[in-house]
């Protein structure tokens, strides 16, 4: 073997190794912010009820208040957001009150603005069982789950992922006070589509629904400190690694 064949096969084993280090590093915890919002100006979103959905400049948070048949939405699109590469959503929220058959909607939606067949979100609300959370995956969902049940007035931090290699869709639910564990779910979704890009929260599938719910149940609520990341693209994963 010649020299010349032996730097060849180093390099490319060198090159094998720092992309698998690389891999690995970023995946374990190196994110990359694609949008950020902590409220302190108003986002702007788009929304059809702007006295009922939107910045609360007292609080520095959204407020959001959404009765069962309005329907309502609030969003901003995030065009340059590929929902089937890896990401992670991060916000805090906490209600305020809530009725039976209500609830907040938050996560990414498609242009349908539907939680049951096109987004990957979170219900926070109150059913048969109690007060309940759910996880919507594009279809599949997980949950609701009652036990633990979510406390008004309690804020509460959610992380949720979604693994691209594996395709698994996970919520963690803490408390923002204390940093403990509330409950975790998890789900395996179906397929998300290029435009499920929507960022916010939306009640348009019940929208002048009658049948086995409370027409006028309302649910009040905030968000804070939205953020969604995602895993650098391989181009980047060098300068993930060196730190650049």
């Amino acid at each position: 073997m010649n020299t010349s064949t032996i730097s060849t096969r180093i390099l490319l084993g060198c090159i094998w190794l720092v992309a698998a280090l690389t891999t690995h590093i970023c995946h374990a915890g190196i994110w990359t912010p694609i949008y950020q919002e902590d409220f302190s100006s108003d986002p702007g979103w788009t929304t059809d009820d702007p006295a009922k959905l939107g910045w609360d400049q007292a609080t520095q948070t959204f407020h959001g208040v959404q009765v069962n048949t309005e329907g309502t939405f609030a969003y901003t699109n995030i065009s340059s957001f590929d929902p089937a590469s890896s990401w992670r959503l991060e916000f805090d929220a906490r209600m305020n009150s809530d009725g039976w058959s209500a609830g907040m909607d938050f996560g990414l939606f498609d242009p349908g603005l539907s939680i049951s067949a096109g987004s990957a979100s979170i219900h926070q609300g109150i059913g048969d069982g109690g007060r309940g959370i759910a996880l919507y995956g594009y279809g599949p969902v997980a949950g609701a789950i009652f036990n633990p049940a979510w406390s008004f007035g309690t804020w509460y931090h959610h992380i949720m992922e979604y693994d691209a290699n594996t395709n698994l869709l996970t919520l963690q639910m803490t408390e923002r006070a204390t940093g403990s564990t509330f409950m975790d779910l998890s789900i395996t979704p179906a397929p998300f589509p290029a435009d499920m890009t929507r960022l916010g929260v939306s009640r348009l599938h019940m929208k002048n629904a009658t049948a086995g719910v409370n027409p006028a149940a309302t649910a009040d609520y905030n968000l804070d400190n939205i953020s969604l990341s995602v895993i650098p693209e391989p181009a980047t994963l060098l300068l993930c690694l060196l730190g650049a």
